[in-house]
């Protein structure tokens, strides 16, 4: 977590996906969240049809909590499926 910043792209692979957003291990030891305030207008959009499991993205680092240990990502770039 130390040497992420703020703006940072990053690649992770969706862990989880949750009715509020995925989660994303961007390394071994660090999971991030993509909440879904990120995947369009409105709270409507269903991240089941935005991610898929094991998939690889290009994210963003919106904002860390280094205290918490929390990291926010937001898309971006183009994905990368895997199996």
């Amino acid at each position: 977590v130390e040497k992420l910043e703020k703006g940072q792209k990053v690649e992770g692979t969706v862990t989880r996906i949750t009715p509020f957003g995925a989660f994303v291990q961007i390394s071994p030891a660090v999971e991030a969240l993509v909440h879904i305030s990120e995947l369009g207008s409105g709270n409507d959009v269903d991240p089941e049809k935005v991610f898929t499991l094991n998939e690889r993205k290009e994210f963003v680092i919106l904002d860390i909590d280094r205290e918490g240990r929390k990291i926010s990502l937001s898309l971006g770039g183009k994905k990368k499926k895997t199996k």
